[in-house]
């Protein structure tokens, strides 16, 4: 949580506005899709224009993100100044690499397992959407991440999820914030519209940070008193948290 009102209402109004920009993205994504009738060669050019789009919207994204930390400063009464740290370039490897794998691989996997192919083209859609996603708010989520590193004022930066986030970004926020030192990158999966907030001395968990380690802890001491946890690992941790969340939606 910010410490002052002004910080918690500019944290929301950034968190809205990434989500629009990636509302935007694949709305101008989704007018591409029709390029790719199946072959490899109509897939490459569809491909290529989408590395046009996400480098323009993951641009966008890295904006706002800088013009968001430089107005939290301000509002949180932050001492002294900080230089922004834009994002750098898309990887464009990476985004044709996403659109393989969630577009013309799987397709190709449901048409073997037996889908239709307007069945097969559908997931693909929506699989590539969530790739689309991911590469497009990295503009944001980088920026902040790496002007917080060179803020001296700085402690770190937390997550900020949306009303009802997935286990692995609930169990990511109840880590609550990531310190500088800690120098670890923003996880995100495909789909993920979480953002991250500058986090100063004084500052609170931000958002449901607090609860979301409350359920956390008691869904891992319910799991060890039920012996499902014979290893330890971190899957099996995530999957306690993910059965107890379910189990919590469940009972309401």
């Amino acid at each position: 949580m910010a410490r002052t009102e002004a910080g918690r209402l500019l944290t929301e109004q950034h968190h809205t506005a990434q989500i629009q920009v990636r509302a935007r993205a694949l709305r101008d994504y989704l007018r591409l899709w029709p390029i790719w009738n199946g072959d490899e060669e109509s897939f490459n050019q569809m491909a290529a224009a989408a590395i046009v789009l996400v480098r323009a919207y993951h641009g966008l994204s890295a904006t706002l993100a800088s013009s968001y930390f430089q107005s939290f400063r301000l509002a949180e009464q932050v001492a002294g100044e900080a230089a922004i740290r834009p994002a750098g370039p898309i990887d464009e490897s990476k985004v044709l690499s996403g659109l393989v794998v969630t577009g013309r691989d799987s397709v190709a996997d449901a048409l073997r397992a037996g889908r239709s192919p307007e069945d097969a083209r559908r997931a693909a859609l929506t699989r590539t959407s969530g790739s689309i996603t991911r590469q497009v708010l990295t503009g944001g989520r980088e920026t902040l991440v790496r002007s917080v590193a060179e803020d001296k004022e700085a402690l770190g930066w937390g997550r900020v999820t949306d009303g009802n986030p997935c286990p692995f970004c609930a169990l990511l926020a109840s880590r609550g914030p990531v310190y500088k030192e800690e120098t670890v990158d923003f996880e995100a999966h495909d789909h993920c519209t979480c953002a991250a907030m500058p986090f100063y001395k004084g500052a609170d968990w931000p958002a449901r940070g607090r609860e979301f380690k409350a359920l956390y802890d008691r869904s891992v001491r319910e799991a060890r008193q039920a012996r499902e946890l014979r290893r330890g690992t971190s899957n099996d941790l995530l999957n306690a948290f993910r059965r107890y969340l379910n189990h919590q939606g469940e009972a309401v």
